[in-house]
């Protein structure tokens, strides 16, 4: 079985399942329900999408005749199934089912199946094909996406059950039926496990806490991870006016304690929720004003961004303006902390033609602090961005509130935390994320105020032991993805192809935008 790229199989594939005769009386089934079928729908997506699809459904309650062989044939593989995938055993494990018909020129474009509030709890997606004898379509593989970009692709043959888990990248190619009729079509009995729902705090952390433990709190901190500051030169911390008593700041660490139990109870998969789509009300009731990371698959849609933006096509349109870039970090272990020392000016089409000469490095990038957009001839560029318009605003001119990325494969930026909140759009490639909740700093080895001294991506646990205590999500963003990021919470990022990112700041919040306050707290950790 093909791997996603952490050594994970992507699917577990079973052939003769139930049998010639059962597979039969299944197509006679289905041939027998032909009026019952319905359109098949999307749920969660927008009316963009409406064209998504092509096929028709029996969903559920009209099944009753075929569902019991199917679902004894599920969950007598499911255990082995589930080992084999990598997904830990759960309870309650109820089972979905519906009843598909691809037909001529029908299909289902890239998408998951867990993308919403509605399908969440779904864990592990199946598939059982069926068809006429002998087989009167070709086309309508299951094609699934690996992070590596490799495309896994599986023939739907006759009496074949396929697993792979829900929030995998999967799509149904064209089908073609030269003779047309019904019982010629691709069928499928498929369906999910779902997971019982897991119930999180309303708001599991207030930005105010981490105010209260500067400057007394940054040395605990730094105790409590057991290990020297990692910021030596900067001499010892040392008390300020309004600064937290010793009261204050055992308060606000078992706070963070409390918190971080909490989350860990609440979520031990390790991951962020993951929508297909998202309103601007719900973005905000659920995600921003309770400070929870969210990952929007498809969130730019099929905005100009996405469609037309290549680093050749912006050199074309723009090649001779002139671009601060940061450069020489391979010299400079400290390179986002010296970032100043690292600067440099060139024009795009320079840019453009080092991505080709090297398209794989950590030597040269362009970061959102090169301030790309001071520049008034890319201002056309931000409107082609395509970022929500109900979540933020894309055309204020506020100082900072858009910028924009681009760089080679092996870029990294180190693990680290920001004082405002960050919307983040994928436009071309992939990077990959590691997210850590902010209640979970004392054991990141706090370092230059902002930075953790430690490696996500392969941490030294004998240097930082108490990193391995730390709840860490890693989260791979592909081109149209739209990933939140709230205020205080780390991530570390790595460029897994030549990539143009884009990253918003300038909320549509009611009330106004927030900041960690940090600085008003008189220190910083």
């Amino acid at each position: 079985m093909s791997e996603d790229g952490h050594g994970a199989p992507m699917y577990k594939l079973y052939h003769d399942v139930l049998g010639a005769e059962a597979s039969s009386e299944v197509l006679a089934f289905a041939l027998s329900r032909v009026s019952a079928f319905e359109a098949s729908r999307t749920v969660g997506r927008d009316p963009r999408f409406a064209d998504w699809r092509r096929s028709v459904v029996l969903f559920a309650d009209k099944l009753r005749p075929v569902a019991p062989l199917i679902e004894g044939a599920v969950r007598s593989r499911l255990p082995e199934a589930l080992a084999a995938l990598g997904v830990a055993p759960f309870g309650d494990q109820r089972l979905e089912l519906q009843l598909t018909a691809h037909g001529d020129g029908q299909y289902y474009h890239w998408h998951t199946d867990n993308g919403s509030p509605a399908t969440h709890t779904r864990t592990v997606t199946f598939v059982y094909y069926f068809h006429a004898a002998p087989r009167r379509f070709s086309g309508g593989e299951l094609v699934i996406h690996a992070p590596t970009d490799q495309r896994i692709i599986i023939e739907p043959r006759n009496d074949s059950l396929v697993f792979f888990a829900s929030g995998t990248r999967h799509e149904v190619l064209p089908v073609r039926c030269p003779g047309g009729g019904f019982g010629d079509s691709r069928f499928t009995l498929n369906g999910w496990i779902h997971r019982r729902p897991e119930r999180r705090p309303a708001t599991y952390f207030d930005a105010k806490v981490l105010g209260k433990l500067a400057p007394v709190g940054a040395s605990r901190l730094r105790s409590q991870a057991l290990g020297p500051p990692q910021d030596a030169s900067s001499g010892p911390l040392r008390s300020a006016p309004g600064a937290a008593s010793a009261a204050e700041t055992a308060m606000a660490l078992g706070l963070l304690d409390l918190y971080g139990a909490l989350w860990r109870r609440s979520d031990p998969v390790r991951r962020i929720d993951t929508v297909d789509a998202l309103s601007g009300s719900d973005f905000f009731q659920n995600y921003y004003l309770r400070h929870r990371p969210v990952l929007i698959r498809g969130g730019l849609g099929s905005a100009r961004s996405v469609r037309a933006w290549t680093p050749d096509a912006l050199a074309e349109r723009f090649g001779s303006e002139r671009i601060e870039i940061t450069a020489r970090r391979d010299s400079d272990p400290e390179y986002e902390i010296n970032f100043r020392a690292t600067t440099t000016t060139i024009t795009l089409r320079e840019l453009v033609d080092r991505l080709r000469a090297e398209p794989k490095s950590n030597d040269f990038y362009l970061v959102a602090r090169n301030d790309f957009f001071r520049n008034p001839a890319f201002l056309p560029l931000r409107r082609e961005i395509g970022a929500p318009a109900d979540i933020v605003d894309a055309e204020s001119r506020l100082p900072g509130s858009v910028k924009l990325w681009i760089g080679p494969a092996g870029t990294v930026t180190p693990l680290h935390f920001d004082l405002h909140s960050i919307l983040f759009a994928q436009m071309h490639g992939r990077k990959r994320f590691w997210l850590i909740p902010p209640f979970d700093a004392p054991k990141l080895y706090l370092h230059r105020r902002f930075y953790s001294a430690v490696n996500p991506e392969a941490p030294d646990l004998a240097r930082f032991p108490r990193f391995a205590e730390a709840w860490v999500a890693e989260v791979d963003v592909f081109p149209e993805d739209l990933l939140f990021l709230p205020a205080g919470w780390f991530h570390g990022v790595r460029s897994l192809d030549v990539s143009i990112s884009a990253t918003f700041s300038n909320f549509r919040v009611p009330g106004g935008n927030h900041r960690l306050p940090l600085d008003r707290a008189g220190g910083s950790v």
